[in-house]
């Protein structure tokens, strides 16, 4: 490998390293300028786990994950696959996405405990995952991301 191709893969790491760890730069409860609007109200309800969530607050949380995720019907896979009717379904059951061997192997069902464990850090939970994001250690930051990819990846409706 030359010195050019090893510089180049070091500096996509770094790049997709970066966006997925991310932290906001403004201050807590206020509005980030320039950015889509607050998820309008679906007929989706929430279980009981992620009451009281902050669908606003988890929107803001995906700002780390949709780098590499996409979440809407039908949406194209990035360096992660689309999200949409995750909860409910094992994993790797996207066939146009190629799957780390131990999720491949795995028998997790994603729902919110399952879930809950895997974002507070995806590679203690599954060892050997090629998902490189660290986690999101705090549990009302984790509560209100799932509520939001709860609803816009359309609940667990598809799946029932």
């Amino acid at each position: 490998m030359s010195p050019f191709q090893r510089s180049a893969i070091f500096s996509s790491v770094c790049l997709l390293l970066s966006a997925c760890g991310a932290e906001p730069t403004q201050p807590a409860n206020t509005s980030p300028a320039n950015t889509t609007p607050a998820p309008a109200p679906v007929n989706i309800e929430l279980p009981a786990e992620l009451a009281g969530a902050d669908l606003r607050a988890g929107q803001g949380e995906y700002a780390k994950c949709r780098a590499c995720h996409t979440v809407d019907t039908g949406g194209p896979n990035r360096v992660g696959p689309n999200l949409y009717g995750i909860f409910g379904q094992a994993t790797a059951q996207n066939p146009k996405f190629r799957y780390s061997k131990p999720m491949q192997n795995s028998d997790i069902v994603w729902d919110i405990p399952t879930m809950d464990q895997w974002l507070a850090n995806p590679r203690t939970f599954l060892p050997g995952t090629s998902m490189i994001f660290v986690g999101v250690r705090d549990d009302t930051k984790r509560k209100n991301l799932m509520a939001y990819l709860y609803v816009q990846t359309g609940g667990e409706a598809q799946n029932d």
